[in-house]
């Protein structure tokens, strides 16, 4: 992709031709979000990952006043961070690393709905990397169908409703909750499986993805010249104003 990051190709607003962007430009805004993703999902990470050890309801009352010494220490030995109280029935840590897992893959879904656009035979200014029996059509010889990007679109959307039902359950009763955190044993693991496909297949696809310069050039002249109409507008505009020149162009 580095190649191409002066590559000049249409932009594209409510699925329709805008003004010109660079392919660099697009994939830096990929780029640009993944980092935040990775940022958020490592803090949301480390402020899972504490100790949780309180006893029958999280006073530690049967190891009388032993108690925060022998939470230090299992701790320790657990490399796990001592959080400030027990917090078994209080599961917002839970619900936020599940939401960044759903945040995550929802982010690759986007980078792969784009490719997947661009994959189009009447677009054609991109495609995922080719392979044996990769994309083809069962009945149709010539198509090339995007099966990277069909993955990650199904996890994203599975993932978004776990990280929906990880909320749901947050309401625990008390201290030790009734069937709420006993569902977190499943939902969890699966963002982190849906998170890690999603994960795998956009890697596959950036590192290997196809650029087509030639029909990202063809695709720049639809409209004869029109997709720089803005320019012109705004040129005109100091003359005869914004609204005439709009009307104009």
């Amino acid at each position: 992709p580095t190649a191409h990051r002066s590559t000049v190709m249409p932009g594209r607003t409510l699925l329709q031709p805008a003004l010109p962007v660079t392919f660099g430009f697009k994939l830096a805004g990929w780029l640009d979000m993944l980092m935040r993703c990775s940022a958020s999902f490592r803090s949301a990470a480390d402020e899972a990952l504490v100790l949780q050890f309180g006893g029958a309801v999280g006073t530690l009352a049967a190891i009388d006043d032993k108690g925060n010494a022998v939470r230090a220490a299992l701790g320790k030995e657990l490399e796990l961070p001592v959080p400030e109280i027990a917090w078994h029935a209080l599961r917002d840590r839970v619900a936020r690393l599940g939401s960044e897992l759903a945040i995550l893959t929802g982010a690759l879904s986007k980078m792969a709905g784009d490719v997947a656009l661009l994959m189009q035979a009447e677009v054609g200014e991109a495609a995922e990397p080719a392979g044996p029996g990769r994309g083809g059509s069962s009945t149709m010889p010539q198509k090339r169908n995007p099966v990277a990007a069909a993955a990650v679109r199904a996890n994203a959307t599975k993932a978004a409703g776990l990280a929906a039902s990880l909320i749901a359950v947050m309401p625990q009763e008390h201290e030790r909750g009734v069937g709420g955190w006993h569902a977190e044993w499943t939902i969890l693991p699966e963002l982190f499986e849906l998170a890690s496909g999603a994960l795998a297949h956009m890697n596959d696809t950036v590192a290997g993805i196809e650029v087509h310069e030639d029909r990202m050039r063809e695709n720049l002249a639809i409209g004869n010249g029109t997709l720089m109409s803005e320019a012109l507008m705004m040129a005109l505009a100091p003359t005869i104003g914004r609204l005439e020149a709009h009307r104009v162009v």
